[in-house]
Formats: structure tokens, sequence, C-alpha cells
């Protein structure tokens, strides 16, 4: 990467993200969209949420775990994460984007885009109920919450 090139993520609760994937997969093919990843990913969203969560491959599922350990490993993705220069998390992307705006003096606006076509939510229950399946995802943001104070 080029020097002084700034490198930040921001992450999603686990279920939310994987949910919200569903959604738009869904909303793709319910709404006749050709989109390019329905070719490798349609299928998973033929039936429920459960059912995704079953067909679905390991790396789609706890994607922002794969993004920084390709082994699933938590401590290897935690480290990567650490070299970071910014960290957010999507439930405080207000106060993550103030935060850069100030570090880098530049306008980030915040806006919704490439919202799924389906607004259905999770009942505090089922995001319960899934939860197991995304625990190295969630064991990741707790370390990572942890090393960041």
């Amino acid at each position: 990467m080029p020097a002084k090139t700034c490198t930040f993520t921001v992450f999603r609760d686990p279920v939310e993200r994987a949910y919200s994937h569903f959604l738009m997969l869904k909303g793709y093919i319910e709404n006749g969209v050709d989109h390019p990843c329905l070719a490798s990913e349609g299928d998973w969203a033929s039936g429920d949420f459960a059912d995704f969560i079953a067909s679905a491959d390991r790396n789609h599922l706890l994607r922002q775990l794969y993004m920084f350990s390709e082994n699933f490993d938590v401590d290897e993705a935690v480290e990567a994460v650490s070299s970071l220069d910014q960290v957010g998390f999507l439930h405080e992307l207000g106060n993550f984007l103030e935060s850069a705006q100030a570090l880098f003096s530049v306008d980030l606006p915040m806006r919704h885009e490439n919202r799924s076509l389906s607004r259905k939510n999770l009942s505090a229950e089922d995001l319960a109920a899934f939860r197991p399946h995304f625990e190295p995802e969630y064991e990741m943001l707790t370390n990572i919450r942890e090393r960041s104070g």
C-alpha cells in the first residue's frame, strides 16, 4: 500500500449482516434483478434464513472474520485488525464518521446505499437463536473491543 494510506473497517453484528445479505439475495430473486452474485449465491436464498445459514459457504457467513483470517483464526484476525488505523462499528457509525472527518479534514456524509428490497427484521429471539452459528465472529468482535479499550 502507498505510504500515508489510511486503513479502516466498520464491523456489523454478524447475524444482522448475514441476514441483510440473505434479504438482498431474496430481494433480487423476488424482483427479477439479474445480479451476477445470483449465479453462485442465489440457491442459498431459495428457502428461509435457517436454510441460508445451512447452505451458504462459511467464508460468506463469517465474512468479517474471513476478511482478516482466511483460516477463521480469531487471534490472527484480531491481530490483523489491530494494524488498521481506524476501527468502527455500524451501530456507532455516526461517531466513527465524525472522528474520521476530524482526523482527515474531509466531509464524510452518512447515507444508505444498496438497501435490500425487503425490509423484514429479525426478532430478538431469532437473533439469539442464530447467534451460535456466528460465535467465532462474536468472539473476534469482543476481543477487538477489549483490545481497543
